[in-house]
């Protein structure tokens, strides 16, 4: 579910008529061999559609290792910034004033995501900002497959309680950068997606499909 208002000026017929076709998604892939695309956003509050996003982090992996990143700050225009985003990320208003738009940057993002799979550590919140940000750029939703790092998590590892960034990196005995901000946390998440991937294979899990079955996703019958 996203949330949409007016500052965004959402246009849900030029959405549906503008979506570029999405790849099939990768079910016989092995998982060490996906293509996939890591991010993280920091915004300006909890509500896309009111609030904005403010930063983005993005990690390509390839054949299971990081192979390029991603960055920038974004400029919310007449958004509010929340004091307490500015002060847990040690993000400056006047570094978000100099910064890009997402509008200026959405071509970039789009490039880099391409057709690949998506990944964040709380899905359901990035993708809701990647969507309403995308929407108001470009008119469409991006529809790549995408999977939340921490409901895997919590499939593959139910005896481990703390599974946010920190708590996982602790557990796996990873190194999480600067918290709270956009690319240092998807460069952690990165590093929990392969820890993961590992206990995937001890599981006995070892292509796409299999992974999507254990979040309770759909799987159709033809392979």
């Amino acid at each position: 579910m996203v949330w949409w208002c007016d500052a965004l000026r959402f246009d849900p017929l030029r959405a549906l008529l503008t979506i570029p076709p999405p790849a099939p998604p990768p079910f016989t892939i092995r998982l060490d061999l996906l293509t996939a695309v890591l991010f993280d956003f920091e915004t300006g509050g909890s509500i896309p559609g009111r609030d904005r996003a403010i930063e983005l982090g993005m990690v390509a992996l390839e054949n299971g290792r990081i192979t390029h990143e991603w960055e920038s700050l974004f400029n919310p225009g007449e958004s509010a910034v929340n004091y307490y985003v500015l002060k847990m990320t040690g993000i400056k208003m006047s570094e978000l004033r100099k910064a890009p738009s997402f509008d200026e940057m959405a071509g970039e993002i789009q490039a880099f995501i391409g057709h690949d799979v998506l990944i964040a550590h709380n899905l359901a919140f990035d993708k809701r900002f990647l969507d309403a940000e995308m929407s108001y750029s470009t008119g469409f939703i991006p529809l790549n497959p995408a999977i939340c790092s921490f409901q895997l998590a919590r499939r593959l590892l139910p005896n481990v309680s703390a599974r946010g960034v920190e708590g996982l990196c602790n557990y796996f005995g990873l190194e999480t950068g600067k918290r709270h901000r956009a690319l240092d946390d998807t460069r952690a998440t990165a590093l929990i997606w392969q820890k993961l991937l590992e206990v995937a294979f001890d599981h006995g899990h070892e292509n796409f499909g299999q992974l999507w079955e254990v979040l309770g996703q759909h799987l159709p019958d033809a392979r």
